[in-house]
């Protein structure tokens, strides 16, 4: 593991393990940034150089457990996460209710993509709990476990579009402050992984799946979060 690699994981470890959000805000503010700026770096002195080999384009599977039926939110946080690392991200389910999540991209950016995406994971299930317990029960008229478990798994939609809102915000900045053409090399990134998945993989239609709504407080509440969670204020090094 880099020196970079070991800074970001020590990072995302402690945005994982802190109780205290403005902590978690800066450490994952932190990751974030420093994710998305070496991934953009890499693929543009990768670009500036056309005679050498490209990095390998891979396929990986990762499964989510669908745990009292939060996976099928928390899947959202990758398909949030994978546009923003020039990843393109799937799903396919088990006949257990499982779910497969697919990571397509360059090697590098879907290792970073991953990451990310699995912290993020994390911290929506724990914030999700944590808001339900000292604001959203005190805040709806509902009282069944039923409707708990779907304001709670609200929450974590809502977060997942609080990420893709931060960090799409988070890369146009980083791209802005570049080298010219930068935007360019990203664009051309992508299309090369949508060329390679156009030869190599099968994907089926997307479908989009109904879900009854846990209500807008926490949908507020969520998608806050989620934006928090990956703030655009990097701790100084």
């Amino acid at each position: 593991m880099s020196a970079l690699e070991s800074k970001i994981a020590a990072l995302l470890a402690k945005a994982e393990s802190t109780n205290h959000p403005a902590e978690a805000e800066a450490f994952m503010a932190k990751a974030e940034e420093l994710m998305l700026k070496h991934g953009i770096e890499r693929a543009s002195l990768e670009a500036a150089r056309p005679g050498q080999r490209r990095e390998d384009i891979i396929q990986v599977r990762e499964y989510l457990k669908n745990g009292h039926g939060y996976g099928i939110a928390q899947i959202r946080i990758a398909f949030a996460v994978g546009p923003s690392f020039s990843v393109r991200v799937l799903q396919s389910k088990l006949y257990n209710g499982d779910i497969v999540v697919w990571y397509v991209g360059h090697k590098s950016d879907v290792e970073q993509a991953k990451t990310l995406a699995a912290s993020l994971m994390e911290q929506s299930r724990k914030q999700a709990l944590h808001w339900w317990k000292t604001e959203g029960k005190h805040n709806v008229y509902w009282d069944t476990d039923n409707d708990a478990y779907l304001a709670r798994r609200e929450f974590i939609f809502a977060f997942a579009s609080g990420v893709r809102a931060r960090l799409e915000e988070t890369r146009s900045r980083i791209v802005e402050e570049a080298a010219t053409g930068t935007a360019l090399v990203l664009v051309e990134r992508g299309a090369l992984v949508d060329s390679w998945m156009a030869e190599n993989m099968e994907v089926g239609e997307a479908r989009a799946t109904n879900r009854n709504y846990g209500g807008a407080a926490a949908a507020r509440a969520g998608k806050q979060a989620g934006r928090d969670a990956i703030g655009s204020k990097a701790l100084k090094s």
